[in-house]
């Protein structure tokens, strides 16, 4: 076990408290006194030997000890100034050198600063802590080295000042304030005292922080494999809408995506439509399932969905028009038709659809009796003219759905 020195010596100095920042022995730091009362303390401190108590100043202290007067670390550095200067937006700018750290044992309020009762305590060790020391050393470049691969900038120049430190306890704390992330870990290794014992803290936190750090880098190797493979993709498909654009081909998904937004559909409807429209924009262009899905949606699309229209069919109405038509049939003929129309009245309902049976006689032509009812109800309701005299369509399947309505 190797033997140490210690050295301990009480002060009382002013208090300067920085935000999230972890201040170590043996670092230069250059930072500005915000708060009034560091700026007095800052001032006290010039004023006299120039010693001040710097101690780091963060929601994580304050979260310790919520009914804390001074939200503040229990350990910090008592540092030297070696230069302040004010700014002109009228802020003291301080420069300040890490000597040798300090724990508080109280916060003493001053009229315009806040003062600490400190010990500070430096432990030596002959030899640098020898083989044990040695070992540490060896273990905390070879974790600082692998920790750096996953960090970003140029990693030479710190590499080379940490390979140039022979003592444990230092090489700690400088690792500890350039390499590590978060400042819990920070003040953790400002709060041991011993060398050998800060070098392991510093391995388990460094070797904590690999494993976060590799962990980090395959999530952004997924993360940027998938958006280079969407951005491929992406690129792709501009260059064939390019292309189609110069052929005069295809570019129809947009123009089946905005009448599908336009059409009052339901609901299923809509979410069955823009299901194949994205499936025909994933087809390529001219094959044949792309033809049959653009069929598809053509059709689907050309169906007045929601469009409706009043029906005027009242059977007395039509049968005293039909008793003053001439007819060149025969009387049974005229009951047949009086039966056809009485049959649109009374026959199989389904949900949407009325089914009319229509039985013509043998001695009766379909044509005729289409052609004679269908210009009778228009001339009643309004609907299904013929052109130039004759029936397109028959009167005897009517619907009450959209899609089977003759405009």
């Amino acid at each position: 076990m190797p033997s140490f020195i210690e050295k301990a010596e009480q002060l009382t100095l002013p208090v300067i408290a920085l935000n999230a920042t972890v201040p170590f022995p043996a670092a230069t730091f250059n930072f500005e006194a915000n708060d009034e009362a560091f700026a007095a303390a800052a001032k006290v401190a010039a004023d006299g030997n120039a010693l001040v108590f710097l101690v780091a100043f963060s929601d994580l202290a304050e979260e310790k000890d919520p009914t804390a007067a001074h939200p503040y670390y229990s350990v910090g550095t008592v540092a030297k100034i070696k230069q302040m200067l004010r700014t002109p937006e009228g802020q003291t700018r301080i420069i300040a050198e890490g000597l040798t750290r300090a724990t508080v044992l109280r916060y003493v309020d001053q009229a315009s600063y806040i003062e600490a009762e400190l010990v500070c305590k430096r432990i030596y060790l002959p030899d640098n802590g020898g083989i044990r020391g040695e070992a540490a050393i060896h273990e905390m470049i070879k974790a600082l080295e692998n920790n750096l691969q996953y960090l970003p900038g140029n990693t030479e120049e710190l590499m080379k000042t940490a390979r140039a430190y022979r003592d444990p306890g230092a090489l700690a704390d400088f690792i500890a304030a350039n390499a590590l992330i978060r400042g819990q870990d920070k003040q953790a290794i400002l709060e041991c005292f011993d060398p050998l014992q800060r070098a392991e803290i510093l391995l388990e936190i460094l070797q904590e922080e690999i494993e976060v750090l590799r962990e980090e880098a395959l999530i952004r190797r997924r993360v940027n494999a998938r958006m280079n493979r969407n951005q491929k993709e992406y690129y792709l498909r501009e260059q064939i809408k390019v292309i189609q654009e110069e052929l005069g081909e295809g570019g129809d998904v947009e123009e089946y995506y905005a009448r599908i937004e336009a059409a009052a559909l339901p609901a299923e409807v809509e979410v069955k439509l823009r299901k194949e429209a994205d499936r025909l924009a994933k087809t390529p262009f001219g094959s044949a399932e792309a033809t049959v899905l653009s069929n598809y949606l053509d059709t689907c699309l050309d169906i007045p969905w929601g469009k409706t229209t009043k029906d005027r069919t009242h059977f007395p109405t039509v049968q005293k028009v039909l008793s003053f038509k001439k007819r060149t049939t025969s009387s049974a003929s005229s009951e047949r038709e009086n039966s056809l129309l009485k049959t649109e009245h009374t026959g199989f309902k389904s949900e949407n659809l009325i089914f009319a049976p229509f039985f013509p006689a043998p001695s009766i032509s379909l044509s005729k009796v289409s052609t004679s009812v269908t210009e009778q109800t228009t001339a009643v309701s309004g609907r299904f003219p013929p052109p130039n005299g004759t029936a397109t369509k028959s009167p005897f399947f009517t619907s009450k759905s959209p899609s089977t309505r003759y405009e």
